[in-house]
């Protein structure tokens, strides 16, 4: 019991790090970099809701350290090539917003769907897969497997 508790706050301590880390490189963005840093910042605000230690399963807790680190290397690509960003980000964009207006239903109605929250991680795998490549993603992920997926999940 006290190994897991220090293991979770080591995981913990750490992406409270990274995210801090992240906050302060966001902070003065060069002028193509300002979309780059709105999507970035919807992002840790997803990433880090209020209580997310409660709300969010240790398994992508796990994932964090990942994740911020994928944000840190999308943000640095992006001082080079900020089209490259864009595109990418309109890519996503589409498939997050039908997530979201999903989600939002589903609140509504009090209903929660554990398919629905699998293909939350999903998108965040496919971010990592769009922006920061390199690191790897937790399981295969793509724009095809993400609608299929969608498709394939039943209303709630």
């Amino acid at each position: 019991m006290v190994d897991k508790a220090v293991s979770l706050y080591d995981l913990l301590s750490d992406a409270l790090d990274a995210y801090r880390d992240v906050k302060k490189k966001i902070k003065k963005p060069a002028m193509n970099q300002l979309d780059t840093v709105a999507d970035i910042q919807n992002q840790l605000a997803g990433l880090f809701p209020k209580g997310f230690v409660d709300s969010i399963d240790l398994q992508w807790l796990q994932q964090y350290p990942r994740y911020l680190k994928a944000i840190d290397k999308r943000f640095e690509k992006a001082a080079t090539d900020h089209l490259r960003d864009r595109k990418l980000r309109l890519l996503f964009a589409d498939l997050w917003d039908e997530y979201s207006k999903r989600r939002k239903k589903l609140e509504q109605e009090h209903i929660h769907s554990d398919e629905l929250e699998h293909y939350r991680w999903m998108l965040e795998e496919y971010r990592v897969s769009l922006f920061a490549q390199e690191l790897g993603t937790k399981f295969p992920v793509s724009e095809k497997r993400l609608k299929k997926y969608w498709n394939e999940m039943k209303e709630s």
